[in-house]
């Protein structure tokens, strides 16, 4: 009986304290929740570990993550995994390769996240890039679908086509993940060319494939083609119509600009700020006071705050359009939020 009630025992205490774990609200508690991790031997628990090393991540308290984890007899594949991602998310790329061979060391075999993590990592380091990507190969993991694709966005971040496309042809399998990879690694280099021959290949375009087509050709200048793309989507999503946006803005065609941001809205899609400041920067390039006035009325009945984007945005709107008044109601208002902002973080 003794023994059943220390296990249940146990089981509550690993639910409070995975509760308290998953709270999240400060760093203080992080480290009250170790403390009775370590006092109850549930720092031996790689599940629990795992989550506490995840919370440890997303307040920047590696050191937290690190002195919990050199405690655990018998750290697992998934307590690595969280310590190496959280090394990575917090920029630390060297420290995540440090824990991969510690990890090795210790006789635990790595997964497909602890390369899709290290090729990641790599991405600081090109020499360490290849060093994985031969890591993977012994591992048996040069088929994976998740980590090849990766590897197609390392390439590309270094603007290594070839390497990026060698990868991709290699792959016996490719999911639209991948296809997307590879079109995306042809348009940051704006080799439109091959970009839109690949993307014919594929068995059908998803709408991240048309989005970044549509954003190649409007950063090379051809709108007509991005317009003629844009048209010819089955669906779109926000991103699609920011993207249309943007490029029209980018090359000058400021009306086309202001007429899809309606388009958008009669489609009942709701814009993101990076969006609406690009509409009222158009407003403003053309000077039209009653559309930008029209523009600012729907962030207001949509609930759009006057944040750094269209705060910024309205204020020069309504100075090119002469209206100064407005302008500074606007520096006003922008102002105030700030300062309630600022006083909530210091709460």
């Amino acid at each position: 009986m003794n023994a059943l009630a220390n296990v249940r025992s146990l089981r509550v205490q690993g639910c409070s304290t995975l509760q308290l774990i998953k709270q999240r609200s400060s760093p203080k508690l992080l480290e009250s929740a170790l403390a009775a991790m370590i006092k109850s031997s549930q720092n031996q628990d790689c599940f629990l570990m795992n989550q506490f090393i995840t919370a440890c991540t997303s307040f920047n308290r590696l050191d937290l993550a690190v002195s919990s984890m050199t405690q655990m007899q018998g750290p697992n594949v998934f307590v690595y995994n969280a310590l190496i991602l959280g090394f990575v998310t917090c920029s630390y790329p060297t420290r995540s390769l440090e824990f991969y061979v510690r990890m090795l060391r210790d006789s635990v075999s790595p997964s497909s996240y602890t390369y899709s993590s290290l090729v990641k990592a790599s991405a600081f380091d090109s020499v360490l890039g290849e060093s994985v990507q031969a890591h993977i190969c012994k591992f048996g993991f040069c088929f994976h679908v998740q980590i090849q694709t990766t590897l197609i966005g390392f390439y590309s971040a270094l603007g290594r086509i070839r390497e990026a496309r060698k990868v991709f042809d290699e792959m016996p399998e490719r999911d639209y993940v991948t296809w997307s990879a590879m079109v995306s690694a042809y348009r940051q280099v704006l080799d439109m060319d091959s970009a839109i021959c690949l993307a014919n290949q594929m068995p059908e375009k998803n709408v991240a494939t048309w989005n970044c087509l549509i954003d190649g050709y409007t950063k090379l200048g051809n709108v007509e083609l991005a317009e003629s793309l844009f048209n010819q989507m089955p669906a779109k999503d926000i991103i699609s119509w920011t993207t249309m946006i943007n490029g029209y803005s980018h090359n000058k065609r400021y009306r086309e600009a202001i007429s899809v941001f309606y388009k958008m809205t009669e489609e009942e899609i709701v814009p993101d700020e990076v969006t609406m400041s690009t509409v009222i920067s158009a407003c403003a390039h053309l000077g039209v006071l009653d559309v930008g006035k029209e523009v600012h009325m729907y962030t207001v009945q949509n609930g759009f705050l006057l944040d750094v984007y269209i705060g910024s945005a309205l204020v020069d709107m309504y100075s090119k359009c002469g209206s100064l008044n407005r302008a500074l109601l606007c520096v006003c208002e922008k102002s105030s939020l700030q300062l309630a902002l600022d006083k909530r973080r210091s709460l």
